[in-house]
């Protein structure tokens, strides 16, 4: 019996000695993984309450553009107002001399020739143009999407720009003709072929 307790007392040690040295490694891996769970709730925490960044605020540089670009688009919108209520009065007037006679070089409400007459109207509204046809077909933009208030030529003579008029829109011009000043369809039979395109001044 004394035996038996002796060998179970020295397995008992063996068995002690094996596992003591294992428990504080268990408990320090323990510890560390702790560590590390608290480290990452820390960071959550800190990345949560961490505040969002003001947003920056215009420079001078960036703030002087913006206002220059809105002062430039109102100045464009207001141009662009004045041309269209202009080209309007530009129409307006060329209807009040509607019967004035044809006069060869006239430029006057006693009697106009074709460029004398749109000259006329123009100069009405502060707008200088060339005395000739052929000279008033070099200035300006060629347009093709005619707007009331611009320019058209045309071909009578075979030989280049001969005749303009002042278009009034709903396709139809008006011009100084050999029957007096008149209003005529721009694609009608006989003016529809001669024509030779428009110009925005």
């Amino acid at each position: 019996m004394k035996r038996y307790r002796s060998n179970l007392t020295l397995i008992l040690a063996c068995i002690a000695y094996m596992i003591l040295p294992a428990i504080p490694n268990v408990a320090a891996s323990g510890n560390l993984q702790a560590k590390r769970e608290t480290q990452t709730i820390i960071s959550t925490k800190e990345i949560k309450e961490k505040p969002a960044p003001a947003p920056s605020s215009p420079t001078s540089t960036q703030r002087v553009t913006e206002e220059r670009r809105e002062k430039y688009e109102q100045l464009a919108s207001r141009s662009i107002e004045s041309r269209r209520s202009n080209r309007s009065e530009v129409v307006e007037t060329s209807k009040k001399y509607i019967g004035v006679p044809y006069a060869i070089g006239g430029k006057s409400p006693s009697g106009f020739d074709c460029s004398g007459f749109v000259q006329y109207v123009y100069n009405k509204h502060g707008q200088v143009l060339p005395r000739s046809s052929s000279a008033m077909f070099n200035v300006g933009i060629k347009v093709t999407d005619l707007k009331p208030g611009d320019l058209v030529f045309f071909n009578t003579s075979g030989s280049g720009v001969s005749h303009v008029g002042i278009y009034i829109g709903n396709g139809r011009f008006i011009s100084a003709t050999s029957k007096g000043v008149k209003i005529d369809g721009l694609y009608d039979s006989y003016w529809g072929p001669k024509y030779l395109g428009g110009k925005r001044v």
